[in-house]
């Protein structure tokens, strides 16, 4: 893909360059956008932030667009004549409708969750702390042994909730650091006024998890979010 042109790490998609870039070897998220519409303007910049957060971790997945303006053979090729923006994943032979929130830690969660990857690998407070800058709240699990069943639990929560960023180590200075024993999970997050680090107390089963994100996912005020300054 190296001809093709790339807006903040987006692909610039075209009828002309289609078959190189979305091919039965890749997984690309298009979207199909006309440049008058309000809803396309507005998913641009979370469009280039999960595109640009994929190509930062190393990852094979790209997010490309598609201009119907111009590129009306390809727009209704694939049966969009109307509803912009339309999103859809191709996933090496197979073709998905992305239906999920608009936001860039959203897309980037249902692209995970949907080619395997639900769970992020991190060995440092510094990944875990940029994660937290991006998301305001992610979930950190310590297992020593990915296959455990313990493990296995939080995969399964990672893969049924979008929007969550779900982090995992087997480093023992970043438990260590947060003061976590094999099997231990904790939300991290950056709301003012609130607790940074929230251990979970429960059994570790896939529901238990998710009903642990549910309550500490969110600020107790829309405008406990710590932001950096202007």
């Amino acid at each position: 893909m190296s001809d093709i042109t790339e807006e903040e790490n987006v692909l610039v998609l075209t009828f002309a360059n289609w078959d190189e870039a979305v091919t039965v070897d890749n997984q690309v998220l298009v979207e199909f956008y006309a440049p008058w519409c309000n809803h396309c303007q507005a998913l641009a910049p979370e469009y280039a932030k999960a595109a640009t957060a994929l190509k930062d971790e190393g990852s094979a997945i790209k997010l490309g667009m598609v201009d119907v303006t111009v590129n009306q053979k390809l727009a209704i090729k694939f049966g969009v004549t109307k509803g912009y923006p339309t999103l859809k994943f191709f996933d090496k032979s197979n073709l998905k409708e992305y239906n999920g929130v608009r936001k860039s830690p959203d897309i980037v969660s249902w692209l995970k969750k949907n080619t395997g990857e639900p769970c992020k690998v991190v060995a440092s407070k510094d990944e875990v702390d940029a994660e937290v800058v991006e998301a305001h709240f992610t979930v950190l699990g310590a297992f020593a042994d990915r296959s455990s069943d313990a493990a296995k639990q939080y995969t399964d929560a990672a893969s049924k909730l979008d929007g969550v960023v779900f982090l995992v180590t087997d480093n023992a200075e970043l438990m260590a650091e947060y003061g976590l024993v094999d099997g231990a999970v904790v939300a991290v997050r950056d709301f003012a006024d609130e607790e940074a680090r929230v251990v979970m107390d429960a059994e570790k089963s896939s529901e238990a998890i998710a009903t642990f994100i549910a309550a500490n996912r969110l600020p107790l005020s829309s405008s406990s979010v710590t932001r950096p300054h202007p």
